[in-house]
């Protein structure tokens, strides 16, 4: 068996698992990531490829509103290879309330999130098919971003802040002395051997499956995992993110 020491043993290769092994790396903290299969194969690699501008957060919570057109700006400065910006167009379907309109404005105004109205003819030239009955459209600073770019790119930059990044090396056990947690025990899936990496800390991002790396701890996660619905066209209908003038 290999074996490999650390100051912090991150699980899974995500987004979170990425950014939080780069970080720890910027700060000159000995760090090893693990992910069992490829970068961003989990739920990362599963999710809408939207990057919010937090305009529909703004109706329920100004808070987490203010923070996601704050993120949004910062992603934007950091990794623009990573991100089309698309711009978004909140619209009122003919089955849709258009005077909601005005309290989408005032929220986003509240959390800083520009909007601005602009002219229902010129979105259905822009978007010839969208719905020709929208009665209102509203522009915000929603973009598309590509997760899977944006993570091997994070785990590059961890790799040249000194950081050792392990693919296709599951975590098969995790070692305990008692109650304290002392690394985990993972398979190169490559060469078929295992490897002990100890570790003063070990970090659980492995999303979905963080109560299955915890079950190995020997530590009860609850979580209830939710799959939401998406539909793949096989090519671009729009060229902006569209989003419903509704409720959330």
């Amino acid at each position: 068996m290999q074996r490999a020491e650390t100051d912090v043993l991150v699980i899974g290769g995500g987004a979170i698992g990425a950014g939080v092994a780069r970080d720890l790396a910027m700060r000159g903290i000995n760090t090893i990531l693990v992910e069992r299969a490829d970068w961003a194969s989990g739920t990362t690699g599963r999710y809408n490829g939207l990057l919010h501008s937090g305009s529909r957060y703004s109706l329920r919570d100004t808070t987490v509103a203010r923070e996601c057109i704050q993120e949004n700006t910062i992603l934007r400065k950091i990794m623009p290879g990573c991100i089309e910006d698309t711009g978004g167009y909140v619209v009122a379907t003919p089955w849709d309330d258009p005077s909601f309109g005005d309290y989408l404005i005032e929220c986003c105004n509240r959390a800083g999130i520009p909007i601005e109205e602009i002219p229902v003819a010129q979105v259905l030239r822009e978007e010839p098919y969208v719905h020709p009955g929208i009665k209102r459209a509203l522009r915000v600073p929603d973009a598309t971003a590509d997760s899977f770019l944006a993570t091997r790119a994070t785990v590059k930059s961890a790799r040249e802040y000194g950081a050792r990044a392990w693919n296709y090396c599951p975590v098969v056990k995790i070692i305990r002395k008692g109650e304290r947690v002392l690394g985990a025990e993972c398979v190169n899936l490559s060469t078929a051997k295992q490897i002990a990496i100890s570790a003063s800390l070990v970090v659980n991002t492995a999303g979905a499956w963080v109560s299955e790396i915890g079950a190995l701890a020997g530590i009860k996660i609850p979580l209830v995992c939710s799959k939401g619905s998406m539909v793949a066209a096989h090519c671009r209908i729009v060229g902006t993110v569209i989003t419903r003038l509704r409720w959330p």
